[in-house]
């Protein structure tokens, strides 16, 4: 499936054109599809929507996420083959593009419902029992796992 795509890519002339830099290595990148980001754009969706609950609000933000993403490089790549713009989109379009969507997931994330973090906690909850016991709570909280 991936080599029809690419032999179909390269049979409408979509292949990447490279600028003379003298770097080693530069000119095997001559006529690699540009737009090969749909064939990772097609191998993440279909077994998402597939095999995942679609009603999951995490799989909506990756699925509005790929969507998006490949919506802007699409776009680069339009501009660059089809209108002959060499340089494509512009990289404060493709910056503002990337920062609109981190704040369309950071706020979904902060205020959807669904969205909370499930901890364990140990109690020793009666006199009479020495053990500890565990137990689970799901809540919402603003904190991160990300160490900074």
């Amino acid at each position: 499936m991936v080599s029809k795509i690419i032999t179909f890519l390269r049979r409408k002339q979509m292949g990447e054109l490279v600028r003379d830099l003298g770097l080693d290595g530069q000119k095997q990148k001559e006529g690699t599809p540009t737009m090969g980001g749909l064939i990772i754009i097609i191998a993440t969706l279909v077994p998402v929507l597939l095999f995942t609950k679609i009603t999951n609000i995490y799989i909506i933000l990756l699925v509005v996420s790929v969507i998006w993403m490949g919506a802007i490089g699409f776009i680069d790549d339009y501009l660059k083959k089809i209108k002959k713009n060499k340089d494509g989109l512009s990289g404060k379009f493709k910056v503002i593009g990337q920062v609109g969507l981190g704040l369309i997931v950071g706020v979904t994330m902060y205020f959807h419902k669904d969205v909370t973090i499930k901890r364990e906690y140990l109690d020793n909850a009666t006199p009479q029992t020495t053990a500890l016991q565990k137990f689970s709570s799901e809540e919402k909280a603003v904190i991160s796992t990300v160490p900074l």
